[in-house]
């Protein structure tokens, strides 16, 4: 009982270490796409 009580608490640790990267790596994405877009039509 006790490791599963561990277990789901290092579970939710990396559930949320993911969610965080994975967070970066969608606003590095829309940010690169942003950049891209005022590449291609200038002001």
């Amino acid at each position: 009982m006790n490791n599963h009580v561990i277990y789901t608490q290092s579970d939710a640790g990396l559930n949320q270490f993911f969610a965080k990267i994975y967070s970066l790596v969608g606003m590095g994405i829309g940010l690169s796409a942003f950049v891209s877009y005022l590449m291609l039509y200038p002001f």
